[in-house]
């Protein structure tokens, strides 16, 4: 049998998430795709949960990479819209893409509040710096995040089938592009 490590448990569950689904997904499951104890796993992982969300992370960190990654030479509220648009096209195309994975990142995400907190941060972080502002506590990203909810949220992932995605997300933009317009001119 190969060293057990973290990476080798976290490929183990995503094939087993990706086999099963989340809702069947066990530890048990894990472990003996990686011909061990489920006790073993827990030399690595607290418990069912930390191992799932610790799944979660990893994923959504190679599947936003374009998100957090992005670079604009300057920040405004043209690179704002373009960002915005990437991450609410990136999240549809993980859902479609994925959904068995994107089922695990939605009730991670409802059901634990630092995974929440850990990636809102980064996204609320990442509207600011590509708008050009710094408020306290992302205010300004939290808000900015927030009016486009229904394109990105995964709570709300039920009704993107149904969504036209570019009208949509210019009708809301042009609701919101003044007040951005506003606030970066006092920045």
């Amino acid at each position: 049998m190969a060293t057990l490590t973290r990476a080798s448990i976290l490929t183990a569950a995503k094939a087993v998430v990706e086999e099963l689904g989340m809702e069947k997904a066990r530890v048990s499951d894990v472990a003996k795709r990686l011909g061990t104890t489920h006790a073993a796993l827990y030399k690595h992982f607290k418990n069912k949960d930390d191992l799932f969300e610790e799944l979660t992370k990893q994923w959504l960190l190679t599947t936003e990479a374009p998100i957090l990654e992005y670079h604009t030479a300057e920040p405004n509220v043209i690179a704002a819209h373009d960002w915005l648009f990437l991450l609410a096209k990136t999240k549809q195309a993980n859902f479609k893409r994925d959904p068995k994975m994107f089922m695990l990142y939605t009730t991670n995400v409802a059901k634990s509040a630092p995974l929440s907190t850990w990636l809102f941060n980064r996204l609320w972080a990442k509207a600011e710096e590509v708008l050009g502002v710094d408020s306290p506590n992302h205010q300004v990203g939290h808000a900015l995040i927030t009016a486009f909810d229904s394109f990105h949220n995964p709570a709300l992932s039920f009704a993107w089938a149904n969504q036209d995605l570019p009208t949509e997300f210019e009708q809301v933009w042009q609701l919101v592009s003044p007040a951005l317009n506003e606030l970066t001119k006092k920045n």
